[in-house]
């Protein structure tokens, strides 16, 4: 389209005559008023899509608003286990194993996984041969 325009644009300027002045002038505004209507559809057919968005999120505030007391309960639930520290385990570093913490020896010969600690538990992953 921006093409044509720039066309129909040249073809203006350099027109003699009166009346190949005016033809030219249609041609661009003809052109000119298609390239507004289409960019006019796009702008119409993206509020369209704000539209849709807006009421979408006016739902989910509805929704949320609706279960406040539940969602209340639910994070009182859990604020409770991870007092308990039981939490949702995080990942754990694959050196360690199976995954899973292993009772220590004695607690000031070993430090926790959790702890941050640089001193890591010995690996029991093998089994020694007597």
């Amino acid at each position: 389209m921006e093409q044509s325009t720039k066309e129909a644009a040249k073809d203006l300027r350099q027109s003699k005559s009166r009346d190949e002045k005016d033809a030219a002038r249609g041609k661009l505004v003809e052109l000119l008023g298609e390239d507004y209507d289409a960019r006019l559809a796009e702008y119409e057919k993206y509020l369209d899509e704000l539209e849709e968005r807006l009421v979408s999120m006016r739902d989910k505030l509805a929704k949320r608003r609706d279960a406040k007391e539940k969602m209340i309960e639910l994070r009182i639930e859990v604020l409770k286990a991870e007092a308990d520290d039981l939490g949702w385990p995080s990942r754990m570093n694959r050196s360690w194993g199976s995954g899973f913490p292993r009772k220590l020896e004695s607690s000031k010969s070993a430090s926790s996984p959790f702890s941050g600690s640089s001193k890591r538990l010995p690996d029991r992953s093998t089994k020694s041969s007597r």
